[in-house]
């Protein structure tokens, strides 16, 4: 739930399980990372939690690693609903997903918004940066 507060003990639990599952995605293991992320979010009671976007993200990136663009599509804009609208990354990473499944009109559309917002996200990723 936006503007409640989750008790120190459960955001422990949250960051101690996201931080196993980002050493996880640094090894490019991405299933491994994605299952970490999962238990991460189910830590997190009932309802919309902006920290829950960090995971989200997480899982949006390992996906990405396994070509899966489909679910880390899903999980790119499980965390943009997550009070993400303005984060370039996290419109890039949309963008990018959009592009690889072949919806080039939507991932124009998101990697636009990241380059107004931060071209610097698009540093190394020239591919989806000449497209624009």
């Amino acid at each position: 739930m936006m503007g409640a507060i989750l008790s120190e003990e459960i955001l422990k639990q949250y960051q101690d399980l996201c931080q196993k599952a980002d050493l996880f995605l640094e090894q490019h293991q991405a299933n491994e990372a994605i299952e970490e992320y999962q238990k991460a979010l189910a830590v997190l009671p009932e309802g919309i939690w902006s920290c829950s976007s960090y995971a989200y993200t997480g899982i949006g990136e390992a996906y990405q690693l396994l070509n899966d663009y489909h679910h880390a599509l899903e999980a790119f804009i499980n965390s943009y609903l997550d009070d993400q609208q303005f984060n370039p990354y996290i419109l890039m990473n949309i963008g990018i997903c959009y592009e690889e499944i072949g919806d080039h009109k939507r991932g124009l559309y998101f990697l636009k918004k990241a380059y107004d917002i931060d071209q610097r996200v698009f540093e190394g990723l020239d591919k989806y940066k000449n497209m624009l």
